[in-house]
C-alpha cells in the first residue's frame, strides 16, 4: 500500500480482468464506520479484549467500543468480531490487526468498503450491493466484477515474529517500508475471487483465480505470486 489508500478500478474487458487506471473520482464515499455485531471469546481462561491504536495514541489503549472507523486501528487479543461495513460482514479473527478504509470500483456511484490487513486472518461474507475488499502490503482482493456474492479467505503472515509500535504505525500511516510478508487468499464459497496483485508478473493486472500466495520479499513491489485458477 502506499499514500493516499491506492485505490484501484476493477474493470471487465474482452472477457477479462483488467485494471482501470484511475480511481474513482467523485464518488461517494463508503461508510465511515463499521459496525461490531459479535463479539466471539476465543482465549478461554486468559484475558481477552481489542487494543485501539491512532496516530495521536501510538501506544494504544484497551476499548470495547461497538463502532470501528479509519481513523484507528485495532489488535484483536483472544476475540473475534463479525463486523458489518457497508453491506459487507467481516469475520476478523484473533491476533490480528486491521483498520477500515474504502476502495474505489467500477459500475459503482459509491466506494467499496476495504479492510486493510497488517497480518492476521480475515473471512469476507459480501452481495452483489456490497463488493467488500480486503487489502493487504502484497495487493487488494474482493469479488470478482459483475459477479455474484462470494465468501472468500485472506491470511497475512509477517516475515517477522511480531510486529514492532514502529511498524504498526508506519504500516497505518502507510508510509515506505512496511513489513514484509505473504498473504493467502482463497476463495470460500464461489469459485472466484478477484486479485489485484502488488507483486510477481503484471502487477496491478486483476486476476480471477480460486487461491493465491503473494509475497514481498525485499521492499513494496518486489517479490512473487503463486496463482490457482
Amino acid at each position: 500500500m502506499r499514500a493516499g489508500v491506492g485505490l484501484f478500478v476493477l474493470t471487465l474487458a474482452a472477457g477479462s480482468l483488467g485494471l482501470g487506471g484511475a480511481a474513482v473520482a467523485g464518488g461517494a464515499s463508503c461508510s465511515a464506520t463499521g459496525q461490531i455485531s459479535h463479539v466471539y471469546d476465543v482465549n478461554g481462561d486468559f484475558p481477552s479484549y481489542i487494543k485501539r491504536y491512532s496516530a495521536q495514541a501510538p501506544n494504544g489503549a484497551r476499548w470495547s467500543g461497538t463502532h470501528m472507523d479509519g481513523t484507528h486501528f485495532y489488535e484483536l487479543h483472544g476475540v473475534r468480531l463479525a463486523v458489518d461495513f457497508g453491506g459487507t460482514t467481516y469475520e476478523i479473527y484473533s491476533n490480528a490487526v486491521v483498520t477500515l478504509d474504502c476502495a474505489g470500483v467500477a459500475d459503482r456511484a459509491s466506494d467499496a468498503p476495504d479492510v486493510r490487513l497488517l497480518h492476521g486472518s480475515i473471512t469476507v461474507h459480501t452481495s452483489q450491493v456490497a463488493p467488500g475488499n480486503v487489502s493487504s502490503e502484497e495487493g487488494r482482493y474482493g469479488p470478482v466484477p459483475g459477479g455474484e456474492s462470494t465468501d472468500y479467505f485472506v491470511f497475512r503472515k509477517l516475515a517477522t515474529s511480531s510486529a514492532t509500535a514502529r511498524d504498526k504505525m508506519r504500516w497505518f500511516l502507510d508510509k515506505p517500508d512496511q513489513p514484509t510478508g505473504k498473504t493467502k487468499v482463497k476463495s470460500v464459497v464461489q469459485p472466484y475471487v478477484g486479485v489485484n496483485p502488488n507483486v510477481g508478473p503484471k502487477p496491478g493486472t486483476v486476476r480471477k483465480i480460486r487461491q493465491a500466495l503473494l509475497t514481498t520479499t525485499t521492499s513494496y513491489g518486489q517479490g512473487t505470486a503463486v496463482y490457482h485458477h
